[in-house]
C-alpha cells in the first residue's frame, strides 16, 4: 500500500474537528506526511520530496508506520522517559546496617579517627 493511499484511507476531516482530539504537532505531521505523498505520486524523487518537506527519511517512514499502525495517536508526541527502572535491591534495615557500619570508628578509640574500609558490594 502506498504512502498515499494510507493517507486517503482517513475520512475528511475539518480541522475543527480534530482540533479535539489532535495536538498541534500532530496536525503539523499529518500535512507534511499529506504533502510528503503529493509530491511522490506527482513523480518526484523521495530526496526532492524530503528536501521539500524539510525532514529525513527516518522520520518519515517512522512517522507514517506510526499512523498507519495507530493512527492520529501515533502522531502525538511520544514520551522519552524510560519505560521501565530498576527498584530498590535492599531493604531499609540492611541500608541502616551498612550505614552505620560505614561511620563506626574501627579498632581502639573513636577518637583515632580510623574508620572501617569499604566493603565492595
Amino acid at each position: 500500500m502506498s504512502e498515499m493511499q494510507v493517507l486517503q484511507e482517513r475520512k475528511p476531516v475539518r480541522s475543527w474537528a480534530i482540533a479535539d482530539t489532535a495536538s498541534e504537532p500532530a496536525i503539523y505531521r499529518i500535512k507534511k506526511l499529506e504533502l510528503y505523498a503529493e509530491l511522490k505520486a506527482a513523480g518526484c524523487t523521495m530526496a526532492l520530496c524530503l528536501k521539500t518537506i524539510g525532514g529525513s527519511k527516518a522520520t518519515c517512514c517512522r512517522r507514517l508506520d506510526r499512523y498507519r499502525r495507530r493512527g492520529w495517536g501515533g502522531l502525538e508526541n511520544q514520551s522519552r522517559g524510560p519505560k521501565r527502572l530498576r527498584g530498590v535491591q535492599w531493604t531499609k534495615q540492611q541500608a541502616q546496617q551498612v550505614l552505620h557500619l560505614r561511620h563506626t570508628p574501627c579498632g581502639a578509640s573513636a577518637s583515632s579517627g580510623r574508620y572501617c574500609p569499604r566493603i565492595r558490594v
